[in-house]
């Protein structure tokens, strides 16, 4: 069986002195009918991280290519992906945990850039890191036992954009309601009624019958989204080179 090709790292090859990157796993399969794609780049299908970066820098028009381009070079940022090839379970599925991996299907080329590179790399960004196959468990892979000779404080574990990985933010543990601990830090801080209305309902689910459906919070998707606006913009927010 013929694999998919990843259709950008060979046009948009990481360049050397990159202060930020942004990995991914592997973009959804463009030839599948009915998916929309707002651009020919990374990220370029709907519901994607651009409409949460959009806001924190407006002189550019991230529906546009050559701007998001533009924006790379000023602020030193690049973007990558840990699948270079692959297969997947479900052909036109966009999930991580779809893919069918092997070993020669891993993009080996980060881990070269990133050790020839760690000296100006201030931040390495994951856009996924639950479930199987997302770009952060794909990438202690590909580094091996070089991983250890990164800061894990720069590895940092961004909230996807798609709702459809809203369910990892209540997958934390007990302590923090089932809450994920970013999503539990901002409920605190921001919206603490809804923290008490948290801590209730992880109460309730303990004694749910198998099968039904409890409201984690007072409104998930309210929160969910205003919590991945505060993340993107407390962690996307770089400044320029003097």
């Amino acid at each position: 069986m013929t694999k998919e090709q990843h259709p950008f790292l060979l046009d948009y090859p990481l360049k050397n002195g990159l202060k930020y990157l942004i990995i991914g796993t592997i973009p959804p399969n463009k030839s599948c009918a009915g998916r929309k794609f707002i651009l020919d780049y990374f990220y370029g299908n709907e519901w994607t991280m651009w409409s949460l970066i959009q806001p924190l820098y407006p002189q550019f028009n991230f529906k546009k290519v050559d701007e998001i381009l533009q924006w790379q070079k000023e602020y030193r940022v690049g973007f990558s992906d840990t699948v270079k090839q692959c297969n997947r379970l479900l052909p036109c599925s966009p999930l991580d945990r779809d893919l069918n991996l092997r070993s020669e299907d891993y993009n080996y080329d980060l881990r070269t850039y990133v050790m020839e590179n760690h000296d100006s790399i201030e931040k390495i960004f994951f856009t996924s890191s639950s479930g199987n196959y997302n770009a952060f468990s794909n990438f202690k892979i590909i580094m091996g036992s070089d991983l250890s000779l990164l800061d894990s404080s720069k590895l940092i574990k961004l909230p996807s954009p798609a709702g459809s990985s809203n369910t990892s933010l209540f997958k934390g543990k007990a302590e923090q309601f089932g809450l994920v601990l970013a999503f539990y830090k901002y409920l605190e801080a921001v919206h603490p009624d809804a923290l008490i209305y948290a801590k209730k309902s992880w109460g309730q689910k303990q004694t749910l019958e198998k099968g039904k459906k409890l409201v984690r919070l007072p409104s998930d998707k309210k929160y969910t989204k205003e919590f991945k606006a505060w993340f993107y913009k407390t962690e996307l927010t770089f400044d320029k080179d003097i």
